[in-house]
């Protein structure tokens, strides 16, 4: 005897109906905490833990117009909560007295330096040196970037499972004239980046990295943006 296809039809819906409530009772359950097959569940527990993530704010100057394929990273430098900078970076001279390069003051400082360069090399730059800056023919032609970051900051009141520690790069992108003349340059961009994360869960480097692309990404940008690092 041939079935009716409305009867199949309604069949089946009531089939999806059920299985549907029963994995929205059990996925209720654990988001709650709890294992259906009594005790809680470990695995569900680090399934819904926060991840680490970023908040970005972009502001963009009149230089983020322009078209530059060159940039020259000078020394990241840490800075207070405030912003204001807490290290000073050394010219190094060549043999005539000349400055061939920048030193951070830290180690730690240049390994963040190295982050940076590793941002601006997978954003399609092409990294120039100081020397390199100093001999160009064309003005206002290289991204001249500052990079700062602060000391891992504790969340005062940090959510359970999620972030307890907050850490904060900023980036500085202008356009100089021929004679470097700060009164004559012109911003491209500052880009200043949160980032949130769990002390035991997370590597710090790691979010700085992933913190720091993101910041190279919103360079020259008029926006705010949240997201998962």
């Amino acid at each position: 005897m041939l079935i009716p296809t409305s009867l199949v039809k309604t069949h089946c819906r009531l089939i999806l109906a059920t299985l549907c409530g029963s994995l929205l009772v059990l996925l209720m359950l654990m988001l709650a905490g709890c294992s259906p097959f009594g005790g809680k569940s470990e695995a569900v527990a680090e399934a819904v833990a926060r991840p680490a993530s970023y908040r970005i704010v972009a502001q963009r100057g009149p230089g983020a117009a322009k078209m530059f394929y060159y940039a020259h990273l000078f020394p990241a430098i840490r800075m207070s909560k405030s912003g204001a900078p807490l290290e000073k970076m050394t010219p190094l001279q060549g043999p005539g007295g000349e400055i061939k390069a920048w030193k951070a003051a830290s180690s730690r400082s240049a390994s963040m330096g190295r982050l940076v360069e590793k941002a601006f090399r997978g954003a399609g730059y092409e990294l120039i040196s100081f020397p390199e800056l100093l001999a160009r023919t064309q003005p206002y032609s290289v991204l001249v970037v500052s990079s700062f970051y602060t000391d891992p900051t504790p969340i005062k009141e940090p959510v359970e499972g999620g972030p307890d520690h907050t850490v904060t790069v900023k980036l500085k992108g202008v356009l100089f004239g021929l004679d470097l003349d700060p009164a004559r340059s012109m911003p491209v961009g500052t880009v200043l980046g949160t980032g949130f994360y769990s002390k035991q869960r997370d590597e710090l480097n790691s979010v700085i990295g992933k913190l720091i692309i993101e910041a190279t990404r919103n360079l020259g940008d008029q926006q705010e943006s949240y997201g998962n690092l």
